[in-house]
């Protein structure tokens, strides 16, 4: 991350990856993939982002790769901060979370427009989140439709945490 004035600034991060994996360390095909590439511009609590960034929603897992191109703008009204966002041809992966009888969801989150709104703050020792989050044009990597059909779909979560005592308690609809 690099400060280009005050008040942008810009990150680059590059990965490395060998695509011909072949055993043969003399013949790698080294290749070098832009994982974010990003420009933020932040003044008085308010921020926008646009690039390729990592996507980090109840969703998805920024760690492994979910990351897509778009917009994120964020306002911080004290306690709480608002965030909105549209991305294009977003490569999130699949989604991260179970049911209710801890089966791992397999829904590919893949997507040629995605936008999302949140509410993140606190309130009297409670940490929440609400999110509303909307797939469009949804696509496997081979450019078919994804499991979630034609038309995509709409997904709602919350989570709240907080902590009594030694106690940290995490609940999420």
């Amino acid at each position: 991350k690099s400060k280009v004035n005050d008040n942008i600034t810009a990150a680059v991060k590059a990965v490395m990856a060998d695509t011909a994996d072949n055993g043969d360390t003399a013949g790698k095909d080294n290749t070098a993939t832009f994982n974010v590439a990003k420009f933020t511009y932040a003044n008085n609590g308010n921020t926008a982002t646009v690039g390729t960034m990592e996507l980090a929603t109840p969703w998805t897992d920024a760690a492994n790769g979910a990351r897509a191109n778009g917009l994120l703008a964020t306002t911080n009204l004290g306690s709480v901060t608002l965030a909105g966002a549209y991305f294009r041809d977003s490569q999130m992966g699949t989604d991260k979370s179970a049911d209710v009888n801890g089966n791992a969801n397999s829904a590919n989150l893949n997507s040629n427009i995605l936008t999302a709104l949140a509410a993140i703050g606190s309130a009297g020792g409670v940490s929440y989140q609400a999110w509303y989050l909307n797939i469009a044009d949804p696509k496997d990597e081979d450019g078919t439709t994804s499991t979630l059909g034609d038309k995509g779909g709409d997904a709602t979560a919350l989570l709240l945490n907080s902590k009594f005592g030694p106690v940290s308690v995490n609940a999420s609809y």
